[in-house]
């Protein structure tokens, strides 16, 4: 096979065996010649040792192909190329990696690229990685959400899903903690890539092994009664039954939390609900609306409403709609601004209880059908990142608030 290379200063590689070539062969190159003399690198290439000139002919074959396939930049072959120069020539490491940076698809990132030739060829941080997973196996129990494709792990009575923020920030500090000790009492710090390999593993682990059970966002049904999560922090919940209410740390629907997610205030009994009004400026013929809406945001098992909220300029749209929301699904942005397409309406639902905008002008038609199928129910599919087989899927149902 031969393989014409991409840019400067390469003009043309014939391999010494055909792509992938694993570089643990190296030590079998027979006759360097084999190497194309057009194979011109650089004048010191021509005249390198085997293991070069095979570990350039690795890097430089998988970039002809990468466009279409990225998986080969995260290979062993190359993965192990590139360490060969980052270790013996550094000169060529460096113009092999400009190269990667101007060919590679966009959507890998040239910290990946560092992470696999810096760290995964390394058995300490390998090592780290399993530390990782033993870690969260013994702080926990893995759940998978079979409904939503997510995965999570049960710690401290918190459910973290393993895809977020708050995930990566909880382990990286059961990790520092773990590992306290010495002179110093400080801590050591995993990896980017060692939590990522870590989280991939937990992923699939929580898949095939994991509980198998229902994660909810904010609120949730079980026969029959209404179980709301406070979100602070804890698994608190607000379960309510024909014959009343009570605050119970054993609910027996699982919540997760969000990043963005804030707590709601711990229900009290003997409120009046009229006070509400002194914060909320709506009509006296619209509060039963009102109201009707915040209840029907805590059922899920029925399609909800989408409250619209118009009025004036100084007429407290935004500051009434966010004491709503505070109410129903408090957030660290309650008021969010229109959003640009159909993929941001479901990513932000996806991660909120509520979907709430403000100041919209203007709805695409297009945008109107999609805060119509939030309400009822509904999902979003786009295409998986260097695949061609798979796809993301957000399947969500959501009250929607918006002001004009």
């Amino acid at each position: 096979m031969e393989i014409i290379s991409i840019g400067a200063p390469v003009t043309r590689i014939t391999p010494l065996k055909k792509f992938p070539l694993e570089i643990s062969e190296l030590n079998h190159v027979d006759n360097v010649d084999n190497v194309d003399r057009n194979f011109t690198l650089d004048d010191a290439v021509e005249a390198a040792p085997e293991k070069l000139a095979k570990a350039l002919a690795v890097i430089y074959g998988a970039l002809d192909i990468c466009k279409d396939d990225s998986r080969v930049l995260f290979a062993d072959d190359f993965r192990e190329a590139l360490q060969y120069l980052y270790a013996n020539d550094e000169g060529e490491y460096q113009r092999a990696r400009c190269e990667i940076k101007k060919h590679k698809p966009s959507g890998v990132k040239m910290e990946d690229i560092d992470a696999i030739v810096k760290h995964r060829g390394n058995e300490e941080e390998s090592s780290v990685a399993a530390d990782l997973i033993k870690l969260c196996l013994e702080s926990g129990e893995l759940y998978h959400d079979g409904d939503t494709d997510k995965s999570f792990i049960l710690t401290g009575g918190q459910m973290l899903n393993i895809e977020t923020k708050v995930f990566i920030d909880w382990l990286s500090m059961a990790y520092y903690n773990a590992t306290r000790g010495g002179e110093s009492g400080y801590g050591q710090s995993a990896s980017e890539q060692n939590i990522k390999q870590a989280r991939f593993a937990l992923a699939g682990i929580a898949k095939h092994e994991g509980i198998k059970q229902a994660v909810h966002l904010r609120a949730a049904m079980l026969n029959g009664n209404s179980y709301i999560h406070l979100g602070d922090g804890t698994s608190k919940a607000v379960e309510i039954t024909p014959t009343g209410w009570r605050v119970t740390d054993d609910a027996p629907v699982k919540f997760w939390q969000s990043s963005a997610m804030q707590s709601l205030p711990t229900p009290s009994s003997g409120g009046d609900v009229g006070l509400l009004w002194k914060y909320v400026n709506v009509n006296d013929k619209d509060r039963l609306l009102v109201l009707a809406w915040i209840l029907e945001s805590f059922r899920p098992e029925t399609p909800f409403l989408v409250l619209a909220i118009s009025g004036q300029q100084g007429s407290a749209k935004s500051s009434s709609q966010d004491k709503i929301r505070q109410l129903v699904d408090n957030n660290s942005v309650n008021l969010r601004v229109a959003p640009k397409s159909t993929e941001d309406i479901f990513v932000g639902a996806g991660l909120s209880w509520v979907v709430s905008f403000e100041n919209l002008s203007h709805l695409t038609p297009a945008m109107q059908d999609d805060l119509c199928t939030l309400a009822t129910g509904g999902g979003y599919a786009s295409r998986k990142l260097f695949t061609n087989d798979e796809e993301n899927i957000i399947s969500v149902k959501r009250p929607v608030i918006i002001n004009s």
